[in-house]
């Protein structure tokens, strides 16, 4: 998907290769002798770092991984290098760029919060996501919402006394990611916490998938589904949605305890095969949902095996 995206911006078209080998033969001769820098975030595996590998002569890439071999294998030893923490100023930076109307009404008190959840972006992106209730993004996905409020703004400084109060038992502590998370999905009903608990059934980054897909597996409507994007739970990834590695982790989890993995993961295998057989031979609609599919391939029950190859035979064929 990121191989597309990158042909897309080329002003390549990413249905005329169907072997992802000649679409990255394309894609580096039509960079040719350009100077880019190309970022590949959070690879997790060395086929999709490889696959990306297409820069030309004048290039510089770089690459993030949670995997120091997959760092080591596609930069070397001597160019894989470890990614340190936030210092304070950086981090204080990206907290205020989230929520500039908390922070800027006690900057003490915003830096004393981030003393405690250390510099994680992840977990400045948490805390500030529970500190704004409102974006001014437009998102596409999520055009026909128009700018209505999800929910009823309160007076910044007691969101940030707030905040403060329900950390203060780990002072001194670093906060883990469970709790931050708790403090995110606060003043969420039932209903919208098993919403959010249900995302921990799709495939994390760097797979996406559409907002279709989320309302049918998390039954739950757009207007939700924002309200995770501005709480920073949720990602918009161009016209679709994904969600973080560790919130995905931390959503199955939650799943696990309440005993419902395995009626998300139901639904989610539900709605990918009903959208293979919606037409087995359009390869490339199926291809663009093919990380979810998969995903839900490794969650299938064994007497279900068969239906799924045959329903996606005609896909292999083509594609």
């Amino acid at each position: 998907l990121n191989l597309n995206r990158w042909a897309q911006a080329l002003g390549l078209d990413p249905t005329q290769y169907p072997d992802p080998a000649d679409l990255k033969r394309a894609v580096k001769n039509r960079i040719g002798t350009k100077k880019l820098l190309l970022v590949l975030d959070n690879i997790w595996d060395d086929a999709h770092a490889e696959l990306l590998r297409c820069g030309g002569p004048n290039c510089a890439q770089l690459l993030t991984a949670r995997s120091n071999r997959i760092a080591r294998t596609f930069a070397g030893r001597d160019n894989a290098l470890p990614v340190p923490y936030l210092p304070e100023d950086p981090a204080f930076d990206l907290l205020h760029s989230i929520a500039p109307g908390p922070v800027t009404t006690d900057e003490t008190l915003a830096r004393d919060l981030l003393g405690q959840v250390g510099g994680l972006p992840l977990a400045v992106e948490l805390l500030g996501g529970y500190l704004t209730q409102e974006s001014d993004d437009d998102y596409d996905i999520f055009a026909d919402l128009g700018r209505e409020d999800l929910s009823a703004l309160t007076d910044p400084a007691l969101r940030l006394a707030q905040a403060k109060a329900k950390l203060e038992d780990a002072a001194g502590q670093e906060i883990t990611l469970a709790d931050l998370l708790s403090l995110s999905l606060e003043g969420f009903s039932d209903a919208e916490t098993a919403a959010f608990d249900a995302l921990g059934a799709f495939a994390p980054k760097p797979a996406a998938f559409s907002r279709e897909a989320a309302e049918a597996v998390c039954i739950t409507e757009g207007r939700f589904l924002r309200h995770l994007v501005n709480r920073n739970l949720l990602e918009v990834a161009g016209d679709r949605l994904a969600i973080h590695q560790v919130t995905a982790d931390l959503a199955r989890k939650r799943l696990e305890e309440t005993k419902q993995l395995d009626v998300a993961q139901s639904r989610h295998a539900t709605f990918y095969f009903s959208l293979v057989n919606e037409d087995q031979g359009d390869w490339r609609r199926i291809d663009g949902a093919y990380d979810q599919i998969r995903w839900a391939w490794k969650h299938v029950e064994d007497d279900e095996c068969l239906k799924w190859i045959w329903a996606l035979r005609e896909y292999q064929m083509r594609r």
